[in-house]
Order: C-alpha cells, then structure tokens, then sequence
C-alpha cells in the first residue's frame, strides 16, 4: 500500500511538472514567433516574473480541476479544465505584474523613454506584451492536453501506480455481457460489490444481494463508490429517492438510460397552464447548423487528407501490398442519409477474399487479420480514406457509425432515426468503447447523438477521437456485435 501511495505521488508530481513546464515552453515559443512575424518583443518582461510563472499556475490549475484522481479524467471534459486553468492564470498573472510595476525594470525602462503607443503602449499599461499572452493562450491549452493524453497512457499502460478501483453496487436488471464488461474494465476498474435486481438471474458473474428495495441497506452496510441505476427498472419517484438514498451514504449515483430515458435527454420543457410540456428536438441536421458542420466537415478533412495521404496513407498502402499481395483499399457498400446506399472506403486489414476463410466476425487474435492489419487497426489508419467519403458529402466527420444494408434492415423504429443524418467518421460510440459495446448501446448512442446535435458536441468528439487514437485504444475487431457483414 505504502509503496502504492509513493507510485501515486511520483506520478502527479511529474503530472504537475510537465504541466507548468509546457506552460513556460509556450512562453518561450511566443517570444520566439514574434520576432519571425516581424514584431520584437523584449523577453525581460517574462525574465522578470518567471518565478511567479513557475509557482503560481499549480495552484490555479488544482482550482481549475485539473489534478481528479487520474482514472476519473475525462479527456473531453479535461480540454475544459485545462483551458480553464490556463486563461485563470493569464488573468491572475496580469494582475500579479501590475502590483509589482515599480518594480520590473522592463517597465521602468519603457516608461523612461516616454514612448507609449502599440505594443509599448499595451506593455505599458498592463505590465506584459498583450500578443505575448494570446499566443500562450492558444498553445498552451494544447501542449498540455497532448501531453496528459501521452502520460496517462504510458502510466496505465506501464505502470498503473494511479489506478483506482472503484467499489459499485449495480441496482436494476443489466444484462450479463454489460456486468461482465463492467467487472473486467481496466480504465477505470471496478470492484462489484454486488448486484440488487427483482428479476432472476442465471449464473450471474457477481453476487446477487437481493431486490432493489434493499438498496438503502446495502448501502449503509458497505462503502460504495458509485452505484449504478438501471433507470427503466425503477418508478420516477422511486428513482428520485434512490438517487437522493446514494447520496446520504456518499455513493455517486450513475444513472443507466433506455430509449425513453435518452429521447427525455434532449428535450426543452416549458409550463402551460399548470401542465409541464416536453419539446423534442428535430432529429435532422438543418439550417446554419448544416452549413457550419459541413463547412468544418470540408476543412477539416480535406487539410486531414493532405497531410496523412502521403505521410501514413501511401506507406500503409504499400506496406499491405507487400504483405499480402493485391489491392490495397477495401470498398463496402454502407447505409447513408436518408438510407441512401455509398461506398465507404477502408485500408484493406485481411487477407486477400477473407470471407472464403473463415465467417464474417473478427477477433484481435483472427488468424485472417495482417501484421500491417493490426497495426492499422490500433492504431486507426485503416480510417483515414473515409476523409474522402467525407469530402464527397456521403459521411461526415462526427455522426452515428455507417452500418451495413442488412444490418439496418434489422433496425427497430426508434433506431432508424440515426438514419436522419449523416453517418461520422468518428462519433460516440467510436470514443465510447468501440469493440467494447454492443449494438443496441451504439444504437443508444447514436440516438443520445441525433438528438443532442451540436457543432460544440462535435467539436468535442473530435478531440476525444484524437485522445483515443494517441494511446492507441483503435479496433481489434468486432466483439460485442451479434451479426456483421463482410470482413475487412
């Protein structure tokens, strides 16, 4: 335990090193870039207060958020925290200069020479080159994000001296593959304590406690991180007060949704009369919503594929080529908009007419996956030729994941509404689990997705996709689903 609780030290206080030591990093890159712009800016104002610089932003940033328990950071969330904690600092910072004006000597020189417009003029008045900040602004947020997404992977995936497990109760009937998943997870871990569920069970992989009604007890009988509620298992009022009994016993209530639950997650409410009455959103894409998404959605590709294609794209194409002789894109017909068939472009990972070999499931261990394969797949390159289908107009960049024509054939009423949009590259399910969950969760997500549609929300993917691809959580294959067409 001892030697736990070093592991953990040693850790956040690297964490915290690298953190302030990224933010004074961008410092150095700001007064290095100005004077190639073409605008000089006297690096004494930071020689001047980089004491300050160095012990002030740990502070902050802990104020901010940024140093949870590192199993529960949310890298999507963290962008938030760490934006947060950097702009604070800025502003702390300023103000910590000008307290200390009279005694910067930068500041008393400026003022000696009675030149006070431009950039003088701002250093003049605020103590600090004004560019100085907005540059470090705009680099700093993203250094230090690249490099927790880094250190976090290397410290789970080398070390786990930060990992803690979280002791959960499971109250409602969950199905057995969700509790196994639940019990083997690695980021983070849990320790089932138990599970409280009215129907019956066969061969359940953890401790069965009894009913739901004896959630209060249970509770005050065990410490318990989390609790999980299976929400259509419970009354509205009988959810309310679990939620309100997890709370007494300090136990974090997590709520787990059904369909009813998710279309609720999306709705505007507003009183008439007496009568409180839900709105629900337009399931499709409109308006300038539509304009901006694609907009971004033409960018952001088409800079994507100029820079990948001849640094990762031809490479992997000629790699396969010499592993496996022929062609080295896969093409598959998938469901688009509005369930309009297209062709969805993929680095071929098999080996040449895989069907013939063996069935249409894959496994991380699948004799009929390539070495090149499997590299592409963790690593998610097999990926980046859909950037083409994106600049087409038949996907996107964000949106639910393009299924197979069979597959959506299957597709209950309520899931077809991921049919109302575009099919994404990248989406919630995709940051989610990937090979982890199962079909009728994906579905979930991509209704939670189409009826919460934002540009915010895809921008927000879109940096978690880039924290799944950096520690190399890509697919292995395609556990969880029940039936999938051709393999690639």
């Amino acid at each position: 335990m001892r030697d736990h609780k070093i592991g953990q030290f040693i850790c956040f206080a690297v964490l915290v090193l690298g953190d302030v030591a990224l933010l004074n990093v961008a410092f150095s890159l700001a007064y290095t870039a100005l004077p190639l712009l073409g605008l000089i800016t006297d690096p004494d104002t930071y020689h001047a207060v980089a004491f300050v610089v160095w012990v002030l932003p740990p502070l902050i940033f802990y104020f901010a958020g940024m140093y949870r328990t590192w199993d529960e950071y949310a890298f999507s969330k963290g962008i938030d925290a760490i934006l947060t904690g950097v702009v604070t600092t800025m502003v702390v910072l300023t103000g910590v200069i000008w307290t200390m004006r009279e005694r910067l000597a930068s500041i008393s020189a400026l003022e000696a020479t009675g030149e006070v417009t431009g950039e003088k003029l701002s250093q003049l008045v605020w103590g600090f080159p004004v560019r100085v900040l907005v540059l470090v602004v705009i680099m700093a947020p993203f250094f230090i994000w690249i490099w927790r997404i880094v250190a976090n992977s290397l410290e789970h995936r080398f070390l786990g001296w930060t990992a803690k497990t979280r002791t959960i109760l499971i109250a409602g009937a969950l199905d057995l593959s969700d509790v196994d998943r639940l019990k083997y997870n690695h980021r983070p871990a849990y320790s089932i304590a138990g599970w409280l569920t009215d129907k019956p069970v066969d061969e359940s992989p953890v401790p069965i406690l009894g009913g739901l009604s004896r959630l209060e007890e249970e509770l005050a009988a065990r410490e318990v991180d989390e609790v999980f509620l299976l929400a259509p298992d419970f009354s509205r009022e009988a959810l309310l007060s679990a939620i309100e009994t997890c709370y007494h016993h300090s136990a974090r209530p997590r709520l787990v949704l059904g369909i009813y639950e998710t279309l609720l997650s999306a709705t505007q409410t507003e009183l008439r009369g007496s009568v409180p009455v839900y709105h629900f959103r337009n399931a499709s894409i409109s308006g300038w919503t539509y304009v901006v998404k694609r907009l971004l959605d033409v960018t952001v590709a088409g800079l994507a594929l100029a820079v990948t294609g001849p640094l990762l794209v031809l490479p992997a194409c000629v790699a396969i080529v010499v592993e496996s002789k022929g062609w080295p894109v896969f093409n598959q017909i998938r469901v688009g908009i509005h369930g309009r068939h297209f062709q969805l472009h993929k680095l071929r990972t098999m080996v040449i007419d895989a069907d013939a070999l063996g069935g249409p499931l894959t496994e991380d261990d699948d004799p009929r996956i390539t070495r090149v394969g499997k590299f592409l797949r963790k690593t998610s390159i097999d990926e980046l030729p859909q950037l083409w289908n994106v600049i087409k107009g038949d996907m996107s960049l964000v949106g639910p994941r393009a299924v197979v024509p069979y597959v959506a054939d299957q597709f209950q009423e309520w899931e077809r509404v991921s049919l109302t949009v575009k099919p994404g590259v990248t989406g919630l399910a995709q940051i989610s689990g990937r090979d982890e969950i199962g079909f009728r969760e994906k579905s979930l997500l991509n209704l939670y997705y189409v009826r919460n549609h934002s540009i915010w929300l895809d921008l927000r993917i879109m940096l978690d996709t880039v924290a799944v691809v950096l520690t190399m959580e890509g697919t292995g294959g395609t556990r969880g689903a029940t039936e999938t067409p051709s393999a690639s």
